[in-house]
């Protein structure tokens, strides 16, 4: 019993020493903005413009041309953004909302239905939560062919019917898994074509590894998702997936695809910025990157309690994982760390309770 107790105690002292240093930041870091922030004046369950107008108690729309619309989530706690794209046979909705609207209230798909007549396809710029939340109202997702997915997929019969399914993980969605129906790829740097418009698919890693970008070049227009946006809960760098290495090396090819004429639509806040919020995002990302940035220990609104190192210039807010970055934090390479300290200071105490007899 007294052996058992000793072990115990051991134990108890290595955990506290491990995670004393993710915990003290989280009690003293703080959000430099509040939680109904947005952008500028814009909050929580307003609208970005005066262009923008309800529908109905939960999603707002903005027509950017005759065949391409904003289908907003203003009162979501993410601020999201969809986006539908038409041509003269179909067309894309880019995302299928964050889900936390009312039970009565119409999917993302019947509201995309609303706008247009042509048959709609759902596009994912990722895989998180907030970008999946009406998956299920779809047939299923016009996939990026990229080779981990595609490893990843199986096919499976329902109903009597064989399906192509990915099942995304509690990583990848960052909540519950989903299982995510395949009704088409498309290769990175590939096109789609809706009939009289041809979209551009670009793999955009950094925030997630499946991340993409879809840019219409003839009207100059790039709906970036999570990628690029501008929105004061910051640019999120320290999820499973996040890479901060091939985060900067995209934005660098993003804007080589891309130029000054480009409007760009992200998915979260204020949805239309220019190439000088992409630049700026691309310096300051860099700094991140080259370790040059003034880091501070801080959390964000959009994940309260996590300790987060964040570099901020004026507006732009970048944050990361405590002490490590993400693609190490989340590999084997880190549990294994963890293991090797953790139990080296189980033997240290236990050493140290043999010589001075803490019983």
């Amino acid at each position: 019993m007294k052996r058992t107790k000793k072990i115990i105690f051991s134990v108890v002292l290595a955990l506290v020493t491990i995670l004393l240093p993710v915990v003290v930041p989280s009690i003293l870091g703080n959000a430099p903005y509040s939680a109904d922030a947005v952008f500028n004046d814009i909050k929580v369950g307003n609208l970005w413009n005066d262009n923008a107008r309800y529908v109905d108690d939960w999603y707002a729309v903005e027509k950017i041309d005759e065949n391409t619309y904003i289908i907003g989530e203003p009162r979501s706690s993410q601020y999201n953004s969809s986006f539908l794209i038409i041509g003269n046979d179909r067309a894309i909705v880019l995302d299928a909302g964050a889900n936390e609207h009312p039970e009565n209230i119409q999917s993302m798909k019947k509201m995309a239905e609303t706008l247009t007549d042509k048959p709609v396809t759902l596009m994912l710029s990722h895989f998180h939560f907030d970008h999946t939340g009406d998956l299920n109202a779809f047939d299923g997702v016009l996939m990026l062919d990229l080779p981990f997915i595609r490893s990843r997929a199986e096919s499976i019969v329902v109903n009597g019917s064989r399906h192509t399914v990915y099942h995304a993980s509690v990583f990848e969605t960052v909540a519950e898994a989903r299982r995510i129906n395949i009704v088409g790829w498309v290769k990175p740097d590939g096109y789609i074509d809706l009939g009289g418009r041809k979209i551009q698919v670009l793999n955009t890693p950094g925030h997630a590894d499946e991340s993409l970008t879809l840019v219409d070049h003839d009207n100059k227009y790039a709906f970036t998702g999570d990628f690029i946006y501008q929105h004061l809960g910051g640019l999120v760098a320290f999820l499973p997936g996040s890479n901060l290495i091939l985060y900067v090396e995209a934005i660098h090819e993003f804007i080589s695809r891309t130029g000054s004429e480009y409007k760009f639509f992200g998915s979260h806040g204020l949805q239309l910025f220019d190439m000088g919020w992409v630049n700026e995002v691309r310096q300051e990302m860099t700094k991140v990157r080259d370790k040059t940035a003034d880091l501070k220990m801080s959390e964000t609104f959009l994940a309260p309690g996590l300790p987060l190192r964040l570099h901020q210039k004026g507006q732009i807010l970048i944050y990361l994982p405590p002490y490590f970055d993400s693609a190490f934090l989340f590999s084997s390479r880190f549990v294994m760390m963890l293991a090797i300290v953790f139990l080296t200071l189980t033997a240290l105490f236990r050493l140290l309770d043999r010589v001075f007899d803490f019983s």
